[in-house]
């Protein structure tokens, strides 16, 4: 598991990571591998963003395929592998309503009967697109799923938007959509659900980003100066009325999720960083490409080290928290703590 950038999935004493050549389990209270599930053959380890559960199914978009497993015994219920199909954007995927959704590279958004993999629609969310389109992150609220891309418009690298697309969850059916302008932008991460918004995250433009949900209307996008600015490589967290995201300047910001107004920031260790998690009492900023974390008060807003058990280990994935209990993996294999 040393080196997966992913989420961990937890579904009640089993904690899921990506691994070599698929997925790997573990008991959450004794360590113990519980299975592995092989989902491709080549020699190379998991880089899926999340695991999407339920029904008690575990399922994945990865860098060589697709596919769905038992999450009681590991067994693969099915995998897909072709051009069309194959996941390589790696972005966050979502099970509701007892359908897995994921974006493919050939910018479909795809929702699938996770048993057996049957496809109940695909929508093509960017057609037409001049050059190759990610799709980062899929999230559902209700009856629509809203799906952020970063999208060349040409075959070069510049110029780059970023799409937010409303679909509806039955049918496919695109409701509308939300595009950057200017010739710079990207939506790196799901959105971020709140009562009437879609908090995203442009990290190519530098902002966090609040679309209205029913009119796919830019509310708010927060400032940039010479103090700093939210440029976060990976979905930021939401807590309450509060987005919690972590900078690639360095800082650990909260913002109202509300206005755009940063409540409060926090200077790391002086490394960008990549992601942020959150505890019931602190958060869990990691730097860039995974190594060095940190832990963040929420109430004094201090930055102190993490337990000195860990204090060494250049940890790769992001934090899934239960409770005060954390699952990542790093140099070494797969660990757990308290997050007091």
């Amino acid at each position: 598991m040393a080196g997966w950038p992913g989420a961990p999935a937890i579904t009640g004493n089993t904690v899921i990571f990506g691994a070599y050549q698929g997925l790997a389990a573990f008991d959450t209270e004794s360590g113990a591998l519980r299975w592995t599930a092989k989902l491709w053959q080549a020699n190379v380890s998991s880089f899926a963003t999340n695991i999407a559960l339920g029904d008690g199914f575990a399922c994945v978009a990865d860098q060589l395929t697709v596919g769905c497993v038992d999450v009681a015994t590991g067994r693969v219920l099915w995998t897909r592998t072709d051009s069309i199909n194959a996941a390589l954007s790696n972005g966050e995927s979502a099970y509701d309503s007892h359908t897995w959704f994921y974006g493919g590279r050939d910018h479909k958004v795809y929702a699938v009967n996770p048993k057996t993999g049957a496809v109940r629609w695909a929508t093509d969310i960017t057609p037409g697109a001049g050059g190759p389109t990610r799709i980062w992150g899929i999230s559902i609220r209700g009856d629509t799923v809203y799906a952020t891309t970063v999208r060349w418009l040409t075959r070069n690298s510049v110029p780059l938007v970023g799409d937010l697309v409303a679909l509806n969850r039955q049918t496919g059916a695109v409701i509308w959509t939300y595009t950057t302008s200017g010739d710079k932008g990207g939506f790196q991460g799901r959105a971020l659900l709140t009562d009437r918004l879609a908090v995203v995250n442009d990290d190519y433009y530098h902002a966090l980003f609040a679309i209205d949900l029913q009119t796919g209307k830019e509310v708010w996008r927060t400032a940039k100066d010479g103090s700093g600015f939210i440029s976060a490589e990976a979905t930021p967290v939401l807590v309450g009325d509060t987005v919690f995201a972590a900078s690639a300047d360095t800082q650990v910001y909260a913002v109202d999720a509300k206005t755009g107004a940063v409540l409060w920031r926090v200077i790391g260790d002086g490394n960008a960083l990549g992601s942020v998690d959150a505890c019931p009492k602190v958060l869990i900023p990691l730097e860039f490409a995974g190594g060095h974390a940190f832990l963040v008060d929420r109430r004094s807003h201090e930055s102190r080290a993490i337990d000195a058990r860990f204090e060494k280990v250049s940890m790769s994935s992001r934090f899934s928290v239960v409770g005060d209990k954390v699952y990542a993996a790093g140099t070494g294999g797969v660990y757990a703590f308290r997050c007091t």
